[in-house]
């Protein structure tokens, strides 16, 4: 995300639920006013944006964990997306043209 609005610490909200067939995979960023929530179905390559870019999803189960890819086709860049529980934490793992990052999720109770 490039926000001038956003700190380096800034709090970032991930739900990813399903509703019906239908997966969404919401990211909230308050302080900065961001929220993007990109649906998808599993196994169907579905288009999208994200900050103001066309994109395109697939997503699929693997083992637990939720696996997929990301197409940024105006970068001419695909992003490889691991998502899974890692004790009470959700981890998501990237990688994109060799470089991986490694990010934590802290679980809240509503």
């Amino acid at each position: 995300m490039n926000h001038p609005n956003m700190k380096k610490d800034q709090p970032v909200t991930l739900q990813t639920f399903k509703k019906g067939d239908k997966y969404h995979h919401k990211i909230v960023v308050e302080e900065a006013g961001y929220i993007n929530d990109v649906i998808f179905r599993l196994g169907r390559e579905t288009p999208g944006s994200y900050n103001g870019q066309q994109i395109t999803v697939n997503y699929e189960e693997q083992g637990g964990a939720l696996v997929g890819t990301v197409k940024y086709p105006a970068h001419n860049k695909v992003i490889h997306n691991t998502y899974e529980m890692d004790g009470q934490n959700l981890a998501k793992t990237s990688e994109c043209e060799g470089v991986v990052h490694k990010r934590w999720y802290n679980k809240q109770q509503n």
